[in-house]
């Protein structure tokens, strides 16, 4: 039997080779994943390489595991928000967490036009151990068919809370099927999304422009924040085919817009691993949701932390992506959707230019009658920025009520929405009685522990040779 094969830390490999022979490792590793991209004309990183990559394995998995319950001692003292107390066990928790509300393909190419199947990886990258926490994960023969701009990607992960007080990675690697060839792989979707954590931004859209699509990142920072990991089961007598055969959709969230949550099922999209489990559960694409154990804005109510909001859809329900305001100039390089832009414009009138961030760039046009002026801002919950126009009836005219149950009938937002159920800390289950089939929801809460205090990976950040020092993900180069 052999001996176990020992990975030497950076540390090590500092003080055993010499320093130029370490930085060759690094930048040998890098120029290999330099690729061009010739939406972007230019050679951008494919991969994450903020930090020295000697010796580090960039396709290894996290294997983090969920923290611990979370079942703090009110009855003992704790000194800071952030401190975690229990009968057994004291230490910090984390800061702030991003939760992964959507990705969505919001420009194909003319060359791959909708409908198209998308396969491939979406990677996240955290400071907790920046190894990868996978969000997509689809091979060519399971791949997802992306009818309009409007659909999201089946996400299945993250697994655990992704955590961080800097940078956080989204690496992309999707591929569609060539249309001449269908045996060929085409590169679709290729680089890298960077975050750097902004306390004040609670709500962050970017987009990644490249080779053939332009893909869009919804995230949401959570303070002070507790998992909460979500199980879907039927309630009643045995498995029916109301039940077997459920269609519709499943979201979670922070609050009750489902319009703002992450997509947990959908009974639309298949998947190789089915849609019922073995012991008769819902098989969700993803489970873990961070929530608030903390408000920042005094105005909210006290009982908005450590609330969990569960919605039930419709098959048929489109959820509408509400985070309109897209980063400047995007696509701004792609002259084939330039020339389409033109001709979609030749009717001389100009399209309404909204700037709802005030930073005197124009944001994305809401023009969502296409009548080619810009639609009337709404501004719903207050918080000064734009929210999205309702139009379900389709009648090029923004709607006072929204039908969320399908059920044909314009409703008014209710206290407790019929669709919507509640779980606030403690509680661990609740049923969803309207309609058929009973589903019963259960909810285990875990702590977010805090980002280790020294890891090899801080280290590595600070040796980075020379001309390698912080790349450009979006435009290519260091530096």
């Amino acid at each position: 039997m052999g001996y176990p094969f020992h990975q030497p830390t950076f540390g090590e490999l500092v003080e055993g080779m010499d320093e130029c022979e370490l930085a060759d490792m690094h930048k040998e590793k890098v120029e290999a994943l330099m690729v061009y991209d010739p939406k972007r004309k230019a050679l951008v990183p494919s991969r994450f390489c903020s930090f020295h990559l000697a010796g580090f394995d960039l396709d290894e998995k996290s294997t983090a595991p969920l923290g611990p319950p979370y079942e703090p001692d009110p009855s003992l003292k704790r000194e800071r928000l952030t401190e975690y107390v229990a009968a057994n066990e004291r230490f910090e928790m984390a800061d702030s967490s991003i939760d992964v509300i959507s990705v969505r393909v919001v420009r194909a190419s003319p060359a791959h036009t909708y409908p198209v199947e998308v396969y491939g990886k979406i990677i996240a990258r955290d400071e907790v151990d920046h190894k990868c926490v996978y969000l997509f994960d689809r091979e060519r023969k399971d791949a997802q068919l992306i009818k309009t701009e409007k659909d999201m990607l089946a996400l299945t992960g993250p697994y655990r809370a992704l955590v961080t007080l800097g940078w956080m990675y989204f690496e992309f690697d999707l591929r569609t099927k060539g249309k001449g060839d269908e045996n060929a792989d085409v590169p679709f979707s290729k680089g890298v999304i960077s975050y750097y954590y902004n306390p004040f931004h609670k709500r962050i859209i970017s987009q990644l422009p490249s080779f053939h699509s332009t893909v869009k990142l919804v995230l949401q920072r959570v303070s002070l924040p507790v998992a909460a990991s979500i199980e879907v089961n039927v309630v009643g007598e045995g498995q029916d085919d109301s039940f077997a055969h459920y269609h519709g959709k499943i979201t979670a969230g922070t609050t009750k817009d489902y319009k703002q949550h992450m997509v947990l099922y959908d009974s639309s999209v298949p998947s190789s691993r089915g849609l019922v489990s073995g012991n008769g559960s819902l098989v969700l694409n993803r489970n873990l949701v961070a929530v608030k154990g903390f408000v920042e804005d005094r105005a909210l109510e006290k009982d908005e932390k450590l609330v969990l909001y569960v919605c039930f859809l419709g098959a048929g329900c489109e959820i509408e992506d509400e985070d309109k305001k897209l980063p400047a100039q995007e696509d701004d390089d792609e002259e084939d959707d330039e020339d389409e832009e033109k001709k979609e414009n030749e009717d001389g009138e100009s399209d309404g230019v909204c700037d709802e961030d005030g930073d005197g760039e124009s944001d994305e046009v809401c023009d969502e009658d296409g009548d080619g002026e810009s639609d009337e801002v709404c501004d719903e919950d207050g918080d000064g920025e734009s929210d999205e126009v309702c139009d379900e009836d389709g009648d090029g005219e923004s709607d006072e009520v929204c039908d969320e149950d399908g059920d044909g009938d314009g409703e008014e937002e209710e206290e407790h929405p019929k669709n919507v159920v509640t779980l606030r800390y403690p509680q661990v289950e609740t049923v969803w009685e309207y309609g058929s089939p009973k589903l019963q929801v259960k909810v285990n809460w875990t702590v977010v522990r805090d980002l280790p205090e020294w890891t090899d990976f801080f280290h590595r950040y600070t040796l980075l040779p020379k001309g390698y020092k912080s790349p450009d993900y979006r435009h290519g180069g260091f530096y």
